[in-house]
């Protein structure tokens, strides 16, 4: 079963989470995130004690507008309690923007996102402090280069002639190299 995090910050942080959520759910790791979980009218007491019920671990995203909130520190505090009391769940420090950490959280290594040209071997050392092997290739993000979409657009932006025979079901070619398609027509 793969392990799976919830990711407690403030608002002001939101784009650093989502983009660590993204390349978490990459490396094979589930997230607990707000945005994603509570909907319109729902409890977020609840849904948050909830969320911190189903998760192997709780990673705190660290700021100086998360060590202020008290929506954190409750989050924190629900995370620390089970903790104490044997429940097998881990509070993650993830140290995204330089702050004074709140003090039962000084004992603790944490994941250091401070710097942008850090951020692969800081998610990397988080991916391996639950348990996953750290898949490198899963921050590539960008499209391969020689599928049949790009080929196409690069045939019709140089009026280049398309293939002569039918191609009733392009969606059926996406991912093929421009020589395997012509071979399956």
């Amino acid at each position: 079963m793969k392990p799976k995090i919830f990711l407690s910050h403030n608002a002001a942080d939101k784009p650093f989470v989502r983009r660590l959520a993204r390349d978490l759910e990459n490396q094979g790791i589930g997230y607990w995130l707000d945005e994603a979980e509570i909907k319109i009218g729902e409890s977020l007491i609840e849904k948050i004690r909830d969320g911190i019920d189903n998760v192997d671990y709780v990673a705190v995203i660290l700021s100086q507008d998360s060590i202020t909130s008290t929506w954190v520190q409750r989050e924190i505090d629900v995370a620390m309690n089970q903790e104490i009391l044997g429940r097998n769940i881990k509070v993650l420090p993830i140290m995204y923007k330089q702050c004074q950490p709140p003090g039962f959280l000084l004992g603790k290594l944490y994941a250091d996102f401070t710097k942008e040209e850090n951020y692969e071997t800081a998610l990397e050392r988080l991916v391996h402090s639950v348990g996953v092997v750290f898949n490198g290739r899963a921050l590539d993000i960008s499209p391969p280069s020689a599928t049949l979409a790009t080929a196409i657009d690069k045939a019709w932006d140089n009026a280049l002639p398309m293939l002569s025979k039918p191609f009733h079901r392009p969606y059926q070619y996406m991912g093929m190299s421009v020589q395997e398609a012509a071979r399956a027509v």
